[in-house]
């Protein structure tokens, strides 16, 4: 009887050994799960932006995008053209 005893209690032990192991996988399943949706995400976000970046390269390649930022941000004038400032006051 106790023999008996003594392999029910290795039985159960093996039994919560083996549970324990396959839950370990289901969390390590369910964490790479929730990374693999965040790494799509991320490269969702990523293809996005290389696109805008890729048509404002070709923009640049033309000589209109580039006269636009030099005006804009330089405050560059073509020659013969006459630039006003507005300056505001309060």
């Amino acid at each position: 009887m106790n023999a008996k005893r003594i392999g029910l209690v290795v039985f159960v032990l093996i039994i919560i050994y083996f549970a324990l192991l396959i839950r370990s996988d289901y969390v390590g399943f369910f964490k790479l799960k929730l990374d693999k949706a965040h790494l799509e995400q991320s490269l969702k976000q990523e293809q996005a932006l290389s696109g805008y970046l890729t048509v404002e390269a070709v923009k640049l390649d033309g000589n209109f995008r580039v006269e636009e930022l030099a005006r804009t941000k330089l405050g560059l004038v073509k020659s013969g053209e006459k630039a006003y400032k507005i300056i505001e006051t309060k």
